[in-house]
Protein backbone atom coordinates (compact mmCIF):
# COMPACT_ATOMS: atom_id res chain seq x y z
CA UNK A 1 0.00 0.00 0.00
CA UNK A 2 2.72 2.08 0.71
CA UNK A 3 3.96 1.68 -2.96
CA UNK A 4 1.16 2.93 -4.25
CA UNK A 5 1.29 5.92 -2.06
CA UNK A 6 4.57 6.89 -3.58
CA UNK A 7 3.94 5.94 -7.11
CA UNK A 8 0.37 8.40 -7.34
CA UNK A 9 2.80 11.07 -5.64
CA UNK A 10 5.99 10.95 -7.86
CA UNK A 11 2.85 10.58 -10.76
CA UNK A 12 1.50 13.84 -9.70
CA UNK A 13 4.55 14.97 -8.83
CA UNK A 14 6.32 14.72 -12.73
CA UNK A 15 2.99 16.05 -13.57
CA UNK A 16 3.35 18.75 -11.94
CA UNK A 17 6.78 18.98 -13.19
CA UNK A 18 5.43 18.72 -16.54
CA UNK A 19 3.01 21.13 -16.37
CA UNK A 20 5.82 23.77 -14.91
CA UNK A 21 8.49 23.44 -18.00
CA UNK A 22 5.06 23.52 -20.22
CA UNK A 23 4.51 26.81 -18.68
CA UNK A 24 7.68 28.08 -19.02
CA UNK A 25 8.70 26.57 -22.64
CA UNK A 26 5.03 28.64 -23.74
CA UNK A 27 6.12 31.60 -21.68
CA UNK A 28 9.61 31.35 -23.67
CA UNK A 29 8.01 30.52 -26.90
CA UNK A 30 5.57 33.44 -26.40
CA UNK A 31 8.71 36.04 -25.66
CA UNK A 32 10.30 34.67 -28.58
CA UNK A 33 7.18 35.34 -31.02
CA UNK A 34 6.89 39.15 -29.33
CA UNK A 35 11.20 39.72 -30.41
CA UNK A 36 10.45 38.56 -33.88
CA UNK A 37 7.44 40.48 -34.32
CA UNK A 38 9.75 43.83 -33.13
CA UNK A 39 12.53 43.06 -35.38
CA UNK A 40 9.90 42.64 -38.15
CA UNK A 41 8.25 46.13 -37.03
CA UNK A 42 11.56 47.64 -36.99
CA UNK A 43 12.60 45.97 -40.24
CA UNK A 44 9.32 47.30 -41.46
CA UNK A 45 9.65 51.07 -40.11
CA UNK A 46 13.14 50.88 -41.76
CA UNK A 47 12.24 49.74 -45.19
CA UNK A 48 9.37 52.15 -45.12
CA UNK A 49 11.79 55.38 -44.14
CA UNK A 50 14.53 54.41 -46.97
CA UNK A 51 11.55 54.19 -49.79
CA UNK A 52 10.41 57.47 -48.84
CA UNK A 53 14.00 59.03 -48.79
CA UNK A 54 14.17 57.36 -51.97
CA UNK A 55 10.66 59.14 -53.58
CA UNK A 56 12.04 62.21 -52.20
CA UNK A 57 15.06 62.17 -53.89
CA UNK A 58 13.67 60.53 -57.05
CA UNK A 59 11.07 62.47 -57.74
CA UNK A 60 12.84 66.48 -58.16
CA UNK A 61 12.65 67.42 -61.32
CA UNK A 62 15.03 70.03 -63.07
CA UNK A 63 13.10 72.65 -64.29
CA UNK A 64 12.90 73.13 -67.58
CA UNK A 65 14.68 77.01 -69.12
CA UNK A 66 12.26 79.02 -70.82
CA UNK A 67 11.03 79.02 -74.47
CA UNK A 68 8.75 80.83 -76.56
CA UNK A 69 5.94 79.15 -77.98
CA UNK A 70 2.27 78.57 -77.57
CA UNK A 71 1.19 76.53 -73.64
CA UNK A 72 -1.02 74.21 -74.03
CA UNK A 73 -3.31 73.93 -71.00
CA UNK A 74 -5.93 70.93 -70.12
CA UNK A 75 -7.13 72.95 -67.44
CA UNK A 76 -6.60 76.25 -65.46
CA UNK A 77 -5.62 76.31 -61.88
CA UNK A 78 -5.04 78.74 -59.16
CA UNK A 79 -2.58 81.49 -60.69
CA UNK A 80 0.34 83.01 -58.98
CA UNK A 81 2.60 85.66 -59.38
CA UNK A 82 6.54 85.34 -59.02
CA UNK A 83 9.51 87.88 -59.44
CA UNK A 84 10.94 89.73 -62.58
CA UNK A 85 7.12 89.13 -64.28
CA UNK A 86 6.56 86.00 -64.11
CA UNK A 87 3.16 84.31 -64.02
CA UNK A 88 2.78 80.59 -62.61
CA UNK A 89 -0.05 78.89 -64.04
CA UNK A 90 -1.49 75.75 -62.51
CA UNK A 91 -2.26 72.70 -64.67
CA UNK A 92 -3.92 70.30 -62.55
CA UNK A 93 -5.47 67.80 -64.86
CA UNK A 94 -1.60 67.26 -66.53
CA UNK A 95 -0.38 67.74 -63.02
CA UNK A 96 2.01 70.91 -63.98
CA UNK A 97 3.12 74.26 -63.19
CA UNK A 98 3.68 76.33 -66.27
CA UNK A 99 5.90 79.61 -66.05
CA UNK A 100 5.15 82.74 -68.31
CA UNK A 101 7.68 85.17 -68.36
CA UNK A 102 5.98 88.00 -69.15
CA UNK A 103 7.63 91.88 -70.64
CA UNK A 104 6.75 94.42 -68.21
CA UNK A 105 5.24 97.42 -70.68
CA UNK A 106 6.18 101.37 -70.13
CA UNK A 107 3.59 103.40 -68.80
CA UNK A 108 3.06 106.88 -70.05
CA UNK A 109 3.33 108.98 -67.51
CA UNK A 110 1.41 111.86 -69.41
CA UNK A 111 -1.56 110.29 -69.56
CA UNK A 112 -2.14 109.63 -65.97
CA UNK A 113 -2.45 112.90 -65.15
CA UNK A 114 -6.09 113.50 -64.15
CA UNK A 115 -7.94 115.52 -61.61
CA UNK A 116 -11.15 114.73 -59.35
CA UNK A 117 -12.51 117.82 -58.12
CA UNK A 118 -14.48 117.50 -54.60
CA UNK A 119 -13.17 114.25 -54.43
CA UNK A 120 -14.02 113.57 -50.49
CA UNK A 121 -17.46 115.27 -51.20
CA UNK A 122 -18.32 113.09 -53.58
CA UNK A 123 -17.10 109.83 -51.90
CA UNK A 124 -18.82 110.93 -48.84
CA UNK A 125 -22.13 111.19 -50.77
CA UNK A 126 -22.32 107.75 -52.11
CA UNK A 127 -21.08 106.59 -48.70
CA UNK A 128 -24.03 108.21 -46.95
CA UNK A 129 -21.81 110.48 -44.77
CA UNK A 130 -20.75 114.22 -44.53
CA UNK A 131 -17.72 115.54 -46.36
CA UNK A 132 -16.06 116.44 -43.01
CA UNK A 133 -15.94 113.43 -41.14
Amino acid sequence: MFSNCTSRSSDRLNEGLQAHWFSRKLRLKNFLNSISAMKTIQRSLAGLFAATLAGIFASTTVAAPYQKGDVRLQSIGPLATGPDGVLFVSDPKAASIIAIKTAAKPTDKAAGGFKVEQLNTKLAAVLGASADQ
